[in-house]
């Protein structure tokens, strides 16, 4: 059995490589032709040739991934990836908003992929052996050069038509771009053999080497994160009382006969079940956490974006209305205010097509302000969601 397999998922070919139980010695390759929108088709060949590995470790292929060179202000990590993933169209040339995004904070290179794209792979993969590191294939090819001292600009493969360049300089990722082939591309050498492996296998070798990474800089949802963070929790927790047994076990083996030793390793776990409680009961609570992330991120997902709304209201409401007050519910909305011709905004709210069901919620009160009259009003209405 494989402690590890790192796999590269890269546009056309995945790559895979297994490293064995002890050290990080290459045991197996792999290489195959895949199907993006099959994932399982790729993980059941991989699964018939190398087993069932302990753990898997995925890096995302350069030509699925916009990366971004991005500046933004001092804040502690988890809130500047908040600031990618909140507006993503400031920052990726993209017009998709479920993406999942990482960033490495030296040198403020971020990297997007499609969040639905990612998680079909993952079920895929998690099918077959839990998925512990899913990273940017940049970053676990620099992770593999800096492990064979090479630095400098490497062509990586991207997208149809296009080539990928990546610099690493002093064992850190600088740069990753994408590069239509029909454009100059800045001068790349060949990636180089890293532990007796070709180039080709680099990036693969690279996500292996870096299962136990940092999760802050990692492809992953909120939820997802989340529940990696409680999984490594819980296997130290088991390694530790794991650890305690088997010492106690070769203590009672040294003393005596076998006899007494199994009798005093008997009386041993006895005495220590009890203090297992509060081990479990951090189980629980890890497990307790786990879905209140997955429910949070849920929610945020779900949450509606009231920018299409307010672009309506700007755009449909004639000149001398005002909005004094505005409050959603999901997707149900009221605004209140004031207008010269009250009755007549129902009906152009209603010709929008981002809002249905407009209606008014209370009759309408005149009242005079210098020479004019306005009138007042309360309005209801459903916000469709954005197509």
């Amino acid at each position: 059995m494989s402690e590890v397999v790192g796999v590269e998922l890269g546009t056309g070919v995945a790559r895979a490589v297994a490293l064995g139980s002890w050290g990080s010695a290459p045991r197996a390759t792999l290489v195959t032709a895949w199907d993006p929108a099959r994932p399982q088709e790729l993980v059941a060949f991989i699964a018939g040739r190398m087993g069932a590995p302990r753990r898997v470790a995925l890096a995302v292929g350069l030509g699925f991934l916009h990366p971004k060179q991005v500046k933004l202000p001092p804040a502690p990590p988890a809130a500047r990836r908040a600031m990618l993933t909140v507006e993503p169209e400031r920052f990726f040339s993209v017009s998709e908003r479920a993406l999942v995004v990482s960033l490495i904070d030296e040198p403020s290179l971020a990297f997007a992929v499609s969040g639905d794209l990612l998680e079909r792979w993952i079920r895929a993969f998690e099918a077959w052996a839990p998925v512990e590191s899913v990273e940017a294939a940049p970053l676990a090819l620099a992770r593999a050069l800096a492990s064979a001292g090479a630095e400098g600009q490497f062509a990586l493969t991207a997208g149809p038509d296009e080539r990928g360049v990546v610099e690493v300089r002093g064992g850190t990722l600088r740069h990753a771009r994408r590069v239509p082939a029909s454009m100059p591309a800045p001068e790349a050498q060949p990636i180089p053999v890293v532990r007796g492996l070709s180039g080709d296998f680099a990036t693969a070798l690279g996500a292996a080497l870096g299962v136990d990474g940092a999760v802050d800089a990692m492809l992953l949802s909120d939820a997802r994160a989340a529940r990696l963070r409680a999984r490594r929790r819980r296997r130290v927790v088991l390694t530790g009382l794991v650890c305690a047994a088997a010492v106690m076990v070769a203590l009672g083996a040294v003393d005596g006969s076998r006899e007494r030793a199994l009798d005093r390793i008997g009386e041993e776990i006895a005495r220590i079940t009890p203090r297992a409680g509060p081990a479990l009961e951090l189980r629980d609570r890890l497990a307790a956490l786990d879905r209140e992330a997955a429910a949070l991120a849920a929610a945020g997902v779900a949450r509606a974006d009231p920018l299409p709304v307010l672009a309506a209201l700007s755009e449909r409401l004639p000149a001398g209305a005002t909005v004094l007050s505005a409050r959603a519910n999901g997707p149900d909305w009221q605004i209140d205010g004031t207008a010269r011709d009250a009755a007549a905004l129902v009906p152009l709210l209603d010709g929008d097509a981002r809002l249905q069901d407009v209606h008014f919620l209370s009759a309408s009160s005149r009242f005079r302000e210098g020479d004019r009259t306005y009138e007042t009003f309360s309005i209801a209405f459903r916000a469709l969601p954005a197509r």
